[in-house]
């Protein structure tokens, strides 16, 4: 096996796929599983006037994206961006390539064949428990998100149209043996690299208006509800290759990708409500209210119509299936679950934000997120002086791990953020952050 074999050649690649088929198809479709759109990268979800990212999470929060006297406001281009997350195992992509490579040779001497064994063996339970990689990237389409007023209604509607793609490798382990041939030796292995694919289109209506105002005082302010629809039509796909040498591994990654893939389309209804007060903003948003669900395509099925190195991986997922190692057919739940967001503003355009989770949910691959973010952050009227947001943002489950988060915002309409991993990894021989990421944006300003 050559070193395009290894997993991030394979992840890699498969993003390659995942992004031709959003442009050429209409099979492939997010509200943010992974991905945090614009400054919500910095942020988290908040109801942010300055930002129209904020409708992707409180949908109350577009009745304050807009001034009294304005009709609409719309995103050039409001967000894209990727990102990349790592298992705490260090190098397990040097360590998995090398493995491809002794698997590719013949009369291997016997103690030299032993010492590998012997190596592998130590090494893959681990990589198997902690060794993955994640790629996630999205993109609003350009004027999206557009909010807008009609004068015959006293709230506000909104219209988002955005793209996901998130791309997950893990390793299933299995014994190294050998195999003797007279005084020489190979070795053999069953261990595969898995990938799960999710390419969502989300479609979000929405509308938003104050119901109440009144008070004194600290107390005195408006409170607004909102809800959005968002209609998604998800591509989920998922593969077992083998760590071993295959001819035409592109084509085979791209016909079993395309084989695996299950398209369907389904709504989730998010309602939010808003307190606004002068000093500070109190959102709830539930999220995901009747759980729509996305199945897989099944792995493991019908191996006898394949032929090749998918024939191959096909019965792979089956013995895996049959293990109880991975699932045949999946499906993936948009799970409900409550968020709280909360701005204290020091003066009107200075401010300090959070945003929590109540409840677990999942990105498109499985793995399980609850977020809590902490952010400060300044937006000048003055267009030569940069916009400045610093964050910090954990999540409570699963990984737990942590960021720091900056962004900049450039004559009021361009948008920077970037995210470093607080936790690290060694990659290829250097320490770096388990996850990173960027976005870019540019959109109208408030």
């Amino acid at each position: 096996m050559n070193k395009s074999a290894n997993p991030l050649s394979v992840m890699a690649l498969s993003l390659a796929v995942l992004s031709v088929s959003i442009i050429v198809s209409p099979s492939v479709s997010a509200a943010p599983s992974l991905y945090a759109p614009g400054s919500a990268l910095t942020t988290g979800g908040i109801s942010n006037k300055f930002q129209l990212s904020s409708v992707a999470y409180n949908p109350a929060s577009a009745a304050i994206v807009l001034r009294d006297n304005e009709k609409f406001r719309f995103g050039y281009v409001s967000t894209f961006g990727t990102g990349t997350e790592f298992g705490d195992v260090a190098n397990f992509e040097n360590e998995i390539d090398y493995l491809a490579d002794q698997l590719d040779r013949d009369n291997i001497p016997l103690d030299e064949a032993e010492d590998l064994v012997d190596r592998f063996n130590a090494v893959l339970p681990m990589i198997g428990q902690d060794g993955y990689l994640k790629i996630n990237s999205g993109a609003a389409l350009p004027f999206a998100p557009m909010v807008f007023r009609l004068n015959a209604l006293p709230g506000n509607f909104f219209v988002d149209l955005t793209t996901e793609l998130l791309i997950g490798a893990s390793f299933i382990d299995s014994p190294v043996e050998t195999q003797i041939t007279g005084s020489t030796a190979s070795i053999l292995t069953q261990s595969s690299a898995y990938l799960k694919s999710g390419a969502d289109i989300r479609l979000g209506l929405g509308y938003a208006q104050p119901v109440w105002s009144g008070g004194r005082g600290l107390s005195a302010g408006r409170l607004i509800v909102g809800a959005r629809l968002d209609v998604h039509r998800l591509s989920l796909s998922k593969q077992v290759i083998q760590i071993n040498d295959v001819d035409d591994l592109d084509d085979t990654i791209v016909d079993d990708y395309d084989n695996n893939e299950n398209t369907s389309t389904d709504m989730a209804l998010s309602i939010g409500a808003l307190w606004q007060a002068e000093r500070y903003h109190l959102g709830f948003t539930v999220n995901n209210i009747n759980e729509p669900t996305f199945e897989y395509g099944e792995i493991g099925a019908n191996c006898n119509d394949k032929a090749g190195a998918s024939q191959t991986n096909c019965f792979q997922a089956q013995a895996f299936a049959a293990q109880g190692r991975i699932d045949s057919r999946e499906q993936h739940t948009m799970y409900a679950y409550p968020t709280l967001d909360a701005s204290f503003f020091i003066t009107d355009r200075l401010g300090i934000s959070l945003a929590h989770d109540f409840a677990e949910h999942e990105d498109f691959v499985g793995s399980d997120f609850q977020w809590s973010n902490i952010s400060l952050h300044y937006q000048p009227n003055n267009w030569l002086i940069p916009g400045a947001r610093v964050g910090y943002k954990m999540n409570q489950v699963g990984t737990e791990l942590s960021s720091l988060t900056f962004g900049l915002t450039l004559f009021r309409n361009a948008n920077i953020d970037l995210e470093y991993g607080l936790d690290s990894t060694t990659i290829d021989e250097e320490s770096a952050p388990r996850n990173f990421a960027f976005n870019f944006g540019f959109e109208e300003h408030f």
